[in-house]
């Protein structure tokens, strides 16, 4: 008999909620939207979920409780807000992300920008010097670099070349590629691995061109947000090409490298690099090269440089050894 009943009643609950869910079908407006939240109105108890496509369950308020287990009402959390990463902990900064959302990116302003994935650092550099009167004298120089730094590496590539004519008859032609490049042990590491190339060309020497290159070991003295002081060490070979003495020399590499930020639009750089023979210690190139960047207020990518520049070479006849630079020049951040 109890069977029966309930049994009955089970087809009654089905036959309602079949023909309410229909009448609720072909009346929309009765509808409450997708995801709200639970509502009891009468005659009819409504109870929706908001991660189901389904239309809303629909009870007869009407029907015995006794006999019909109330729906179970899940509470409805606040959407989940999409929290973005902060720019400082990405891999790369978010630099270029940030650019990107600031300002878009147009073809003349950053070329680094075309690449969009290395957070590349790079600089071009002009500065021009003349006189006129019972003699003309031009003096130009350009240049530029590249610099990444990334958790475990570091590559410094910079270039300069140094044009000088008076009274039409030039004086001075020379410009120097160098690359090097830092390893880092892990993160917290003092200790640097390090190769360093160079490409020195000057027209009033009796080579074509001298390269030397060379690899070592370093050591961070000094690595704070302010300042930094690194020692290098290393061994690696030059050579003159096309010159009296065509051929790789061994030598060694005794190297400082330090940047000091005076502030946040201004900083200093020093580099002093000594190449001595390893067969002869009193026959050495020694190359320094020091400079002060003042970032202008307007145009933001803009700076004024002082650069200093010096090479001295024991090895070279019948000419200057030392060959001395210095220049104003206009600092393109791009």
């Amino acid at each position: 008999m109890k069977f029966a009943l309930h049994f009955r009643w089970t087809v009654v609950v089905a036959l309602l909620l079949t023909k309410s869910t229909k009448i609720l079908a072909d009346q929309p407006d009765r509808l409450p939207p997708h995801g709200s939240k639970v509502e009891v109105s009468q005659p009819y108890l409504i109870a929706t979920y908001p991660s189901t496509p389904y239309p809303p369950l629909v009870l007869p308020a009407s029907i015995p409780r006794a006999t019909v287990a109330a729906p179970e009402f899940i509470p409805i959390s606040e959407p989940t807000e999409v929290v973005p990463v902060p720019l400082e902990n990405r891999a790369d900064n978010g630099m270029f992300l940030q650019q990107a959302q600031e300002h878009p990116p147009a073809w003349y302003e950053s070329p680094t920008r075309w690449l969009d994935t290395i957070p590349w650092d790079a600089g071009l550099e002009l500065g021009i010097n003349g006189s006129t009167g019972n003699n003309e004298a031009v003096s130009i120089r350009t240049g530029g670099y590249f610099h990444r730094e990334s958790e475990f590496a570091k590559i410094n590539i910079n270039a300069y070349y140094n044009k000088t004519s008076a009274g039409g008859i030039e004086t001075q032609s020379n410009g120097q590629l160098n690359i090097t490049n830092d390893w880092l042990f892990h993160e917290d590491s003092l200790w640097t691995l390090f190769t360093t190339s160079t490409l020195f060309y000057d027209e009033f020497q009796a080579f074509d061109i001298q390269v030397n290159m060379d690899g070592g070991i370093g050591y961070r003295l000094i690595d704070g947000d302010h300042l930094a002081l690194t020692t290098r060490m290393g061994a690696g070979s030059s050579r003159e090409v096309g010159g009296p003495n065509d051929e790789w020399i061994a030598e060694a590499i005794f190297s400082v490298v330090s940047e000091i930020e005076v502030s946040t639009r201004q900083s200093i750089y020093a580099t002093l690099d000594y190449f001595p023979e390893l067969q002869r210690f009193d026959e050495f190139r020694l190359v320094t090269d020091l400079g002060w960047e003042i970032e202008l207020e307007q145009p933001a990518n803009l700076s004024l440089k002082i650069s200093v520049t010096d090479r001295y070479d024991s090895t070279l006849v019948d000419t200057n050894p030392q060959l001395l630079n210095y220049s104003v020049l206009l600092l393109w951040k791009i």
